[in-house]
């Protein structure tokens, strides 16, 4: 949870009668947490449905080529 939240959740406990900070902006941070650890997840489950799935495929074919260095040919040697 970001600071803000904390001081915004902690103000209102403590000094509902006077505090600036409203309980509708403590829980605009609160989503906006929320949101950030969502998307944080589910960029991490793509970094490793990448890795597990294409890299190792495209990291074989690049393993596997050939280069010619007189013609610049390319070629893909299966094994």
């Amino acid at each position: 949870m970001s600071w803000w939240t904390l001081i915004g959740f902690r103000s209102v406990l403590e000094f509902h009668k006077t505090t600036a900070f409203k309980t509708n902006a403590a829980a605009v941070f609160l989503l906006l947490d929320l949101a950030c650890i969502v998307g944080l997840i589910l960029n991490l489950w793509k970094v490793a449905h990448y890795n597990r799935n294409v890299f190792p495929r495209l990291r074989w074919n690049w393993e596997h080529t050939y280069v010619c260095g007189r013609c610049g040919r390319i070629l893909l040697i299966p094994s």
